[in-house]
Order: structure tokens, then C-alpha cells, then sequence
């Protein structure tokens, strides 16, 4: 979890098409790591403990454009295919994480 978080963070702070979420925000990249990773591990099963609620992952997906949508789902699947070449486990993510994933943009 904490390579797949740390890849998202990175990417998604890095992607010009999040900036209107990240611009003007002193964010500490490693605390970011740190809630998306166990977000994902909740939303998984893993058993950690939820930073945010299913509603306020819906209320931050609910507040992005489809362009920083499209841009979240783009940094996902790239860091989910650098870590694992099966496609049964990538789609097996995916899809658990499915509509949860823009929702992550409210731990950045």
C-alpha cells in the first residue's frame, strides 16, 4: 500500500491538471503518503483505519472537475501498473477502489 500511495502522492502533486487542487497549499507529501495509504488499505481490507468516511470521499470526488478526475485515474493506474504486471490484481484494485478513488484527492 505504501508504494502505491507514495507513487500516487508524487504523481498527483507533480500532474499540472491537479494544481488547482495543490496551488497556493504547503502539502507534506510523506502525511499525504501516509492517509492515502491507509485509505487504500481500508478500502482493500486490510484493516486500517479510514482517514476519511465513504461520504467525504464522495463529497471530494464530488468537488473535482472530470479533467482532475481523469488526471487522479491516470496517476492510479500508472503507479498500480509499475508495481504489478498482472492483470487480474490490477483490475482487482481498480475496481475495489473504484468511484473512492477521486475521494482521495481530499488527503492531498
Amino acid at each position: 500500500m505504501n508504494k502505491l500511495a507514495s507513487g500516487l502522492v508524487s504523481s498527483s502533486l507533480k500532474d499540472p491538471r491537479l494544481s488547482g487542487l495543490t496551488a497556493g497549499k504547503n502539502i507534506d507529501a510523506t502525511a499525504s503518503t501516509a492517509k492515502v495509504s491507509d485509505q487504500l488499505c481500508a478500502i482493500l481490507g486490510g484493516g486500517c483505519k479510514a482517514p476519511l468516511s465513504n461520504d467525504q470521499l464522495s463529497a471530494a470526488a464530488n468537488k473535482l472537475s472530470p479533467d482532475q478526475t481523469k488526471a487522479l485515474s491516470d496517476n492510479f493506474g500508472s503507479t498500480l501498473n509499475s508495481l504489478t504486471s498482472n492483470p487480474a490484481v490490477r483490475d482487482t484494485v481498480t475496481k475495489a477502489i473504484g468511484s473512492r478513488l477521486g475521494g482521495l484527492a481530499g488527503l492531498l
